[in-house]
């Protein structure tokens, strides 16, 4: 899904509207993949506690309010993840949203019957930290050896890399294929066509 526009447009907004200094959409970009917690106090580290956590509401609120900015799958995604569980392939979410918006997310796409399990940062220790890949392949009953992280951030790429699990890099979403190449990933690539060829045999 490509939420990039909807989150930095979120964040500018949230911080006009509370009199922060509006950060710019780089360092915006560079939160994303991180839980929102971890997010907000690397954007604002001087701000008090209690005006993180109204900076949070607020964003949560303008995320879910901006009308002219929508955050759709990409094309041909719901597709893709059809094949790949037709294919017996166990899926799973490892995402820095919040639960309550990786349900509704879920609920809006029609997409969650088709993951065997999902992990949002209310579950685990935010990205990078690997907790959240080590709760999924326990719960899966898998090794991280058979398992393939699919992420479009460094966070998504380190997180793998510690968890001892390989690594695509997708360079639709957040950071270039430079950045993802840091973490030595199996491959990288610049489509879903691309990406449905590496694991669809």
């Amino acid at each position: 899904m490509n939420s990039v526009p909807r989150v930095v447009a979120a964040m500018q907004l949230s911080a006009k509207n509370m009199g922060f200094s509006v950060p710019s959409e780089s360092a915006i970009k560079n939160t994303i993949g991180i839980s929102l917690v971890a997010g907000v106090e690397r954007l604002f580290p001087q701000t008090k506690p209690a005006e993180k956590q109204a900076f949070i509401e607020e964003y949560k609120s303008q995320f879910r309010t901006i009308e002219h900015i929508n955050a759709e799958l990409f094309p041909n995604a719901k597709a893709l993840v059809q094949q790949l569980r037709a294919t017996d392939k166990r899926l799973a979410v490892a995402t820095a949203k919040g639960r309550e918006g990786l349900e509704r997310v879920l609920t809006d796409t029609d997409m969650g019957s088709f993951f065997h399990t999902t992990y949002s940062a209310n579950d685990a220790l935010s990205k990078p930290h690997p907790q959240m890949l080590h709760f999924i392949l326990d719960e899966l009953k898998i090794e991280a050896h058979q398992a393939v992280m699919i992420g479009d951030t460094v966070h998504d790429m380190e997180m793998a890399q510690r968890a001892g699990i390989d690594r695509i890099g997708v360079t639709y979403g957040v950071h270039s294929e430079a950045e993802l190449q840091a973490f030595s990933p199996k491959a990288v690539v610049h489509s879903l066509i691309e990406l449905q060829k590496l694991l669809i045999k």
